[in-house]
């Protein structure tokens, strides 16, 4: 079966931006889940019993900014950043018919604005992590 892909239209400084999110293979996506859970677990975070490892990072993801907030505050930058540039890998900056893989190396070349990051962040987030029909946020 084919690796999902989206593409997201974005607004930086002004500009339309395009871009290709695709998902990461399926191996990849268990390691990242793995050493994402093993931060989260480093950081406090509390999971339902008997929560399968399928629906750890959903249910965090629909917990809503505070559960977020929380998992945050405990983290080590210097041992998430990986995870980070591994979402950014699944990112492509589309220019007509040529496409650019996003790295750490390039993309301050072409974005200015750090939400702009974090929106393409949290796309291939959604595209490797979530499944359909899920809410964003509990009410």
């Amino acid at each position: 079966m084919a690796r999902k892909e989206v593409t997201v239209e974005l607004q930086d400084d002004g500009n339309n931006m395009t871009f290709r999110v695709r998902q990461m293979s399926v191996s990849t996506r268990i390691g990242f889940g793995i050493r994402a859970m093993i931060e989260m677990a480093r950081s406090g975070v509390e999971f339902p019993d008997g929560m399968g490892f399928d629906e750890a990072i959903p249910y965090l993801a629909s917990s809503g900014l505070p559960a977020i907030t929380k998992m945050v505050g405990g983290l080590e930058y210097e041992r998430v950043h990986p995870l980070l540039n591994e979402l950014l890998a699944c990112c492509s900056r589309v220019i007509g018919n040529h496409t650019q893989v996003c790295t750490p190396e390039t993309i301050d070349d072409y974005l200015c604005e750090s939400g702009t990051l974090i929106a393409l962040y949290a796309e291939a987030f959604k595209i490797n992590f979530m499944k359909p029909g899920l809410p964003a946020e509990k009410g």
